[in-house]
């Protein structure tokens, strides 16, 4: 299949913020390290844009290598860490919420999100990804199958999984259970 005009593409600009929300996933809420992915995605790809070939969507295109540079980051990382053998830990910034008006809407608000939040990053990686890619990107299952390199059965299992997990991880969360899930009582 012959390369997609320029004009077909989505902007890069208008993929950028859905982009760095699902590296805000894959890097476990590490800003630092969301930015860090989300510009050397946007390096990689305006350097092989002539590498697009129309197979998928721009934006899966897009979204691909940024999740290839968040598993290099990763990588990386770990790696360090091994030799260094530092006791460093991750340190967890929230995603900045919008104001509201009325202080106790915008409390509520926010434990709602990091309710939600603290669900999804519960989830196995595998889990996660699907989710997000289909409930807050509303990539379709093709498209999440490509982007993550299976098939699309194995997309189907995964979100169902994945709901179900995260189902227990929110009401297990907002019950204020511990994180075994197991009640004291």
């Amino acid at each position: 299949m012959p390369n997609e005009s320029r004009a077909n593409q989505e902007p890069l600009e208008g993929i950028l913020p859905g982009l760095e929300r699902y590296l805000y996933t894959l890097c476990r809420g590490n800003y630092e390290a969301v930015h860090d992915c989300l510009q050397e995605t946007v390096i990689r790809v305006l350097k092989s844009s002539e590498g697009y070939r129309g197979e998928a969507s721009y934006r899966t295109w897009v979204y691909q290598i940024g999740r290839n540079v968040a598993i290099d980051s990763f990588r990386r990382w770990k790696r360090r860490r091994e030799r260094e053998f530092s006791t460093e830990t991750d340190g967890f910034s929230e995603l900045p919420f919008r104001t509201g008006q009325n202080p106790e809407d915008l409390m509520l608000r926010n434990f709602e999100q990091k309710l939600v939040l603290d669900a999804l990053m519960g989830l196995p990686g595998k889990y996660r990804s699907c989710l997000y890619l289909k409930e807050i990107e509303g990539l379709g299952l093709k498209e999440i199958g490509q982007l993550l390199g299976v098939p699309e059965g194995t997309i189907k299992s995964r979100l169902f999984h994945a709901r179900s997990k995260f189902a227990r991880n929110y009401s297990r969360l907002a019950n204020g259970k511990p994180r075994g899930g197991k009640s004291e009582n």
